[in-house]
């Protein structure tokens, strides 16, 4: 009887209590919840972060065709154009990698990726000489319509604008 005893108590202390396991099922819960409310804050970032790389590279497209291209053709496609005025170049569309996908002038498939629309608005100056070039990019997977600044040429940053475009400036000189 004694022998039963003492192996019963054996086993008894080597066992969870309810208490300890309703501790340790609280501290693993307080845990999970804490890591499930920094997965959204990650994944915002993270989507931050996709569309800060993507603009980057879509700039970096658009700055080369502008470098590449003669200044008569910065100014509107060989548009004659009234110095101080601003022209409003085509809107161009590029899917969610970078890629551009079509410009407003032509037709663009309705199961084409289209995430990014940028407008390039190009006002020369007075002399004639140096063209300050604006490039907006907005993310719009939806689609949706944006309205145009005709001072800018690029696109609407007012309350009646959905998105905030990422705007980029620079200056072109022309060389004699």
């Amino acid at each position: 009887m004694n022998l039963r005893r003492i192996s019963s108590l054996r086993f008894a202390r080597q066992a969870f209590s309810l208490v300890e396991v309703t501790i340790a099922i609280g501290i693993t819960a307080f845990g999970g919840i804490t890591m499930m409310g920094l997965l959204s804050v990650g994944l915002s970032n993270f989507r931050t972060a996709v569309d800060m790389s993507v603009g980057s590279q879509i700039m970096q497209q658009v700055v080369a065709n502008v470098q590449q291209a003669s200044f008569a053709n910065i100014q509107g496609a060989g548009i004659s154009v009234t110095p101080g005025a601003t022209v409003a170049l085509p809107v161009r569309y590029f899917d969610d990698q970078g890629s551009e996908v079509a410009t407003s002038g032509s037709t663009i498939s309705a199961d084409a990726a289209v995430v990014y629309h940028v407008a390039v608005g190009v006002n020369v100056n007075s002399s004639g000489n140096l063209a300050t070039v604006v490039v907006d990019i907005v993310n719009n997977p939806g689609k949706k319509a944006l309205v145009r600044d005709s001072g800018t040429g690029g696109f609407s940053t007012g309350p009646i604008s959905l998105y905030t475009p990422s705007r980029y400036s620079f200056f072109v000189s022309k060389t004699q």
